[in-house]
């Protein structure tokens, strides 16, 4: 469950875009039920270099009309205020700055101090959304899966995103894959009146394959531009290769024309810096552009083993339909995370 407004485990409630869009099945076969595998580990956090956290008067207005007192049945209530003995809500809103970009454009997360994440994980998690998706996220709220405590069943991690603002909300212990999923999405409406999903080439792609990635991006061309993006990021990481179970051939046009996104080139999805200098072209409506005091050009970016079951994405293929073909492509060094970074305010 990843986009729409409130969602439940069972009921999707969709925003007007998602509304107007129609399912790819039976079009499109799923080649698996969901992707199997979680970005995380092959993501490095990029360093946190400050965390401010606001007053209770600086709490954002959006947070909070997602706050409701105990007993309140609104179908907004994403969180619910049980104040401890000294007043402390337990709603919090932050203020944090990683090092690719900065200070004055920090990221804000709002925490609900029921939810299954923690703040030092939320933190960690959009750490390793690559900066080139990162910087199209807007306001952040962490929430608990069950906030009434109405439905014990209400027990699967899940997000949406607020398509105009890039505003995402998570609920449980939302793994990487998602939190891309989700930056996807605001990257894909960055500019509301002409979404990339909505434009005539990804249509186009979607006309002249006969599969994509899994159900979930079956829901509609939104929903399957998240996951093919969420697949290309795999494959960037993962030398060429695509998810285990996952063949291209099949959804090879797709595949191309997420990969020919210049926002998607390595050296702009892997860089080290929100200031990507692309605002008048893709960039435009990026959230945070702003460049970091200090650009650290000894972080280098490198792949990560490969699951052997993984199929390798042949150049051929990929030079078909306009996508780039050149194996180079999968082969750079660029100024981006490193490995050995720590963050200075995350846990587990």
């Amino acid at each position: 469950m990843r986009l729409g407004t409130r969602r439940s485990l069972s009921t999707a409630l969709c925003t007007p875009a998602e509304i107007s869009a129609p399912s790819l099945a039976p079009n499109l076969t799923a080649q698996l039920s969901s992707l199997p595998f979680d970005l995380g580990p092959s993501l490095p956090p990029a360093r946190n270099t400050s965390l401010t956290q606001l007053s209770r008067e600086e709490i954002p207005s959006r947070c909070l009309a997602f706050f409701n007192a105990p007993g309140s049945t609104s179908a907004t209530t994403e969180c619910v205020d049980t104040p401890e003995a000294n007043g402390t809500l337990q709603l919090t809103a932050w203020d944090v700055t990683y090092e690719d970009c900065g200070a004055l454009q920090p990221w804000r997360i709002c925490h609900c101090g029921q939810a299954e994440m923690s703040l030092d994980t939320a933190i960690d998690r959009l750490a390793r959304v690559p900066v080139g998706l990162r910087r199209f996220v807007g306001l952040v709220m962490v929430q608990p899966l069950n906030p009434l405590g109405d439905d014990p069943s209400d027990n699967t991690p899940r997000a949406y995103t607020e398509l105009e603002s890039g505003e995402i909300h998570f609920f449980g212990d939302a793994q990487v894959d998602t939190w891309v999923h989700e930056s996807s999405h605001a990257f894909d409406f960055s500019t509301y009146s002409s979404p990339i999903s909505n434009s005539s080439g990804w249509q186009s792609a979607i006309a002249a394959d006969t599969c994509t990635t899994d159900t979930y991006a079956q829901s509609n061309r939104i929903e399957d531009f998240a996951q093919m993006t969420v697949t290309l990021v795999y494959a960037l990481l993962h030398s060429n290769h695509t998810p285990p179970g996952l063949t291209v051939s099949c959804m090879q046009n797709q595949f191309d024309f997420v990969q020919g996104l210049a926002a998607y080139a390595p050296e702009m999805l892997f860089g080290n810096t929100c200031d990507l200098g692309d605002e008048d072209g893709e960039g435009n409506g990026a959230r945070h552009t702003q460049e970091p005091a200090t650009l650290d050009a000894t972080r280098t970016f490198s792949t990560v083993p490969l699951d052997p079951s993984s199929t390798a994405i042949k150049t051929e293929e990929r030079a078909r339909n306009g996508g780039r073909g050149s194996q180079s492509r999968f082969s750079w060094a660029l100024p981006v995370y490193s490995i050995g970074l720590l963050l200075l305010f995350v846990g587990s």
